[in-house]
């Protein structure tokens, strides 16, 4: 799957550089070959303005030029990439049908024609459509932070950088609790969130006498790459972020907890899960509305979301194309599998009744799966953001971590 990624960036790549270099070979001809470049370029600039617009107001930051420069060529790879299928499908079902706008025009071949148009737009819907959903689903426009810890806190912190054990650079801050503490809590923030927008869950526990490291996941803030795995690779950041503690801050994390929120708490238990001595060293782990299988919370988003071709489409087609994007195989990654692994490890599962975007009954299997010790908070009025912001809800989690023990 890696090497599937890497062949459709390299095409992502390469596509505009092919298209202006045609233009200008055939410049001579005429000015059309040149001004046919208009149209994709213009469409690229504009989505990718309004895209990094709309990221930085969600999630509380600035634009950055060189992602809105990136996003702009992405979507105009997309633009050329779609319109070289559609030509060369126009071109092959015209042949394989033998229509050719200078023959006689007959009943017979206005019907082939008609049909080689449908056969047309029906392969674009097909293909063209999932494609331009499974980019946009993975691609993540990263925005420039406004604030800290020390502005939005008023706890003094340090940047820190590690890397990841498949080479992504990580963006962290290290907060120091209120006084000398020997345990640090791992935040993992959500899906098009950031470090920084999600210190909400730090001032949960930086008063409770935990130090926290709080880090930017892969395609977000300002962290490496691009595409985002729903939190499959994601959990190779996590334990990135436990190795660091363990090389660079024994003495303040001699017991290592984590919070995680809807993607961060997905890639948190697949961290927790995994076999590896940085993963056993997570002693509890509390998650905020996340999923048991990325499959079936497609499955559900594309139910409620889109009619039953479209659905369909998502499902075989999209979700696929997503995975070639984010270079691993997404239908397969399930947090419920890492879970057997976690125990006899503590973990406390808070999921809101009204969430919308990952619904309660994604949470409830989740937790039905788990072994003991496991714990549980339904909100009954909670939906996907305020469970985060919930003071009570923060304070609850600090107490867990405070009595947290494995069973054995």
């Amino acid at each position: 799957m890696q090497i599937g990624q890497m062949i459709l960036i390299a095409v992502y790549v390469i596509a505009p550089i092919l298209a202006v270099g045609r233009a200008v070979v055939r410049w001579k001809r005429g000015r059309a070959a040149m001004a046919a470049l208009v149209s994709p370029v213009a469409m690229g600039i504009v989505l990718g303005v309004g895209l990094n617009a709309v990221y930085a107001l969600l999630a509380g930051g600035r634009m950055r030029l060189g992602q809105v420069f990136l996003t702009s060529y992405l979507l105009m790879s997309i633009v050329l990439i779609l319109r070289a299928f559609n030509l060369t499908m126009e071109i092959g079902l015209r042949t394989l049908l033998n229509v050719s706008p200078l023959r006689p025009q007959t009943f017979g071949l206005m019907f082939r024609a008609g049909a080689a148009t449908l056969m047309r737009v029906t392969m674009l819907i097909i293909l063209g459509l999932p494609f331009i959903m499974a980019s946009i689903m993975t691609f993540r426009p990263k925005i420039a932070l406004t604030d800290d810890p020390q502005q939005q806190l008023g706890y003094p912190y340090r940047p820190v950088t590690f890397v990841t054990s498949d080479h992504v650079p990580i963006s962290g801050w290290w907060i120091p609790g209120d006084k000398p503490a020997k345990d640090t809590v791992i935040v993992c923030h959500g899906l098009g969130a950031n470090k920084s927008n999600q210190l909400t869950l730090a001032a949960h526990f930086l008063p409770a006498g935990y130090n926290v490291l709080i880090f930017d996941f892969r395609a977000h803030g300002e962290s490496g790459g691009q595409f985002s795995s729903f939190g499959d690779l994601e959990r190779n950041d996590v334990l990135a972020a436990v190795h660091w503690l363990r090389e660079n801050k024994p003495e303040q994390s001699q017991r290592i907890f984590g919070v995680g929120t809807s993607m961060g708490a997905a890639a948190l238990i697949a961290a927790a899960g995994d076999e590896t001595d940085d993963a056993r060293a997570i002693d509890a782990i509390a998650v905020y509305g996340t999923y048991d299988s990325l499959y079936e919370l497609t499955a559900d988003v594309a139910s409620n979301n889109f009619l039953l071709p479209m659905e369909w489409l998502v499902m075989r087609v999209a979700l696929p194309l997503a995975s070639l994007n984010a270079g691993t195989h997404l239908s397969k990654f399930a947090p419920e599998k890492f879970l057997e692994h976690i125990a006899p490890r503590p973990i406390v599962f808070i999921h809101g009744k009204k969430d919308l975007v990952i619904h309660f009954a994604r949470g409830q299997s989740l937790y039905d799966q788990a072994s003991q010790p496991k714990y549980h908070l339904w909100l009954d009025e909670g939906d996907h953001n305020a469970i985060i912001n919930d003071p009570t809800t923060g304070k609850v989690v600090a107490e867990f971590f405070r009595t947290a023990q494995s069973v054995l």
